[in-house]
């Protein structure tokens, strides 16, 4: 718990709010950081506990409901990096090992 807290999750926020402000122009960063920040933390703090605890009760205390939940919210989160990269114009290196 102490690794996963006290170095993983610094390494992941301590370059977030870069990323972040990298997203939006000067005049609508302080808005759109704060909804990013917001919405994501009602989401994930507040949203997700309940309808996890809905999906264990609803399938009687199987796990696939619960691990379907999190493998569509791993899908959501994948196409959203993939559309933030798209959006601040990151392109992966050309290496010459992919030359024909």
């Amino acid at each position: 718990m102490v690794l996963q807290l006290g170095v993983w999750y610094a390494l992941m926020t301590g370059a977030e709010s870069t990323l972040f402000a990298e997203l939006f122009d000067t005049d609508v960063r302080y808005t759109g950081m704060s909804l990013v920040f917001k919405g994501s933390g009602i989401y994930a703090s507040g949203l997700t506990p309940v309808i996890l605890t809905g999906s264990l009760a609803a399938s009687g205390g199987g796990p696939w409901w619960t691990a379907g939940y999190l493998a569509l919210t791993a899908v959501v989160s994948l196409a959203a990096v993939v559309a933030m990269l798209r959006w601040i114009g990151w392109r992966p290196p050309r290496t010459h090992a992919y030359r024909w």
